[in-house]
């Protein structure tokens, strides 16, 4: 996480660096991400950065693919390749709740039950509720012990051993990132806001900031290369 935060900080100086200094510094900013990129194993990564909303610099770096089996035919990365969006989707669900907070519809403290088919509660504190808030927060108690690919493992009338997706403190008393958590949100986005998860995320967020992306793997531009 630290090196993270420092290879962060290098692209806020290459703005700098980009908008204020030679070409050279340039290029030795550049070679600083190489070696962070070299020191932990990194593959391929991009970067671009956004002053008063317009990409001053834009630059991939390393390569697209993971294969070493012959790395006469290593594909460098480009610009135009496109990125698996994975944990990043959690900003867009944060977002999306939000704007559901905002328009009226949700409140951070509500109960989730009010909004689930199914009832979630952790067994061992079943009066404290799990609300909007403690889910967005990871504080909600639950765990992905079982996986988060189904509802079955949570929702207690499915699964038998629904008791072991959560942790043994309160809601609200401990913290623990899950990934569970933000799929829990998405059925909440669906079922206040009358749309399907991935139509939402581009009717209300993506589209009107101008993004080429989707959750949909069916509506990603063909032409590019992934």
């Amino acid at each position: 996480m630290v090196r993270f935060f420092v290879l962060c900080l290098l692209f806020l100086f290459c703005n700098q660096v980009y908008s204020q200094y030679s070409r050279e510094k340039l290029k030795k900013v550049e070679a600083e991400v190489k070696e962070i990129m070299d020191e932990l194993h990194v593959i391929g990564l991009s970067v671009a950065v956004v002053n008063k909303g317009e990409i001053v610099y834009q630059k991939s770096f390393g390569n697209k693919s993971i294969d070493s089996s012959n790395s006469a035919k290593k594909e460098m990365l480009c610009d135009e390749h496109i990125f698996r969006i994975a944990s990043i989707s959690k900003t867009f669900v944060a977002t999306a709740i939000l704007q559901l907070v905002e328009n009226g519809k949700l409140n951070l403290n509500d109960h989730v039950n009010h909004f689930l088919d199914f009832k979630i509660s952790n067994p061992n504190y079943p009066y404290i509720p799990i609300t909007i808030k403690t889910l967005l927060s990871h504080r909600s108690s639950i765990n992905d012990k079982l996986g988060y690919n189904s509802f079955n493992h949570i929702n207690p009338e499915k699964g038998n051993k629904y008791q072991l997706c959560y942790n043994d403190y309160a809601p609200g008393e401990g913290y623990q990132y899950c990934n569970y958590n933000y799929t829990l949100l998405g059925a909440i986005i669906e079922k206040v806001s009358g749309e399907r998860f991935d139509n939402y995320i581009e009717n209300h967020i993506t589209a009107p900031l101008g993004l080429k992306c989707s959750f949909n793997v069916d509506k990603l531009d063909s032409s590019k290369s992934y």
